[in-house]
């Protein structure tokens, strides 16, 4: 049951590092949503961390944060990116 939970959480963990990315850089240039979900997404990953803490895991801690780092560096390539901004149907990362 615990590694089951540890691996949905390392999943969105990993989902959550390539949307971040995907977001514009400067908070200039976001409009009012892209700072919604910026912050929505920053939320989630504290939140996913502060579950970790409560089962008592350094390993699943460990795990979401590597997991979020390596979405962070695959959501940089290009062609994942433009893969984002191209299924995005609310256009909340068009702004690259």
């Amino acid at each position: 049951m615990f590694y089951a939970i540890t691996v949905i959480l390392t999943v969105a963990s990993f989902l959550i590092g390539v949307l971040i990315v995907s977001l514009p850089r400067s908070s200039r240039m976001m409009s009012r949503a892209q700072l919604i979900v910026m912050l929505l997404l920053v939320i989630l990953l504290i939140g996913m961390l502060a579950v970790t803490y409560m089962f008592h895991s350094e390993f699943a801690s460990w795990a979401v944060l590597i997991a979020a780092l390596v979405g962070d560096i695959i959501g940089r390539i290009r062609a994942v990116n433009e893969f984002v901004v191209e299924h995005d149907p609310w256009d909340i990362f068009a702004l690259r």
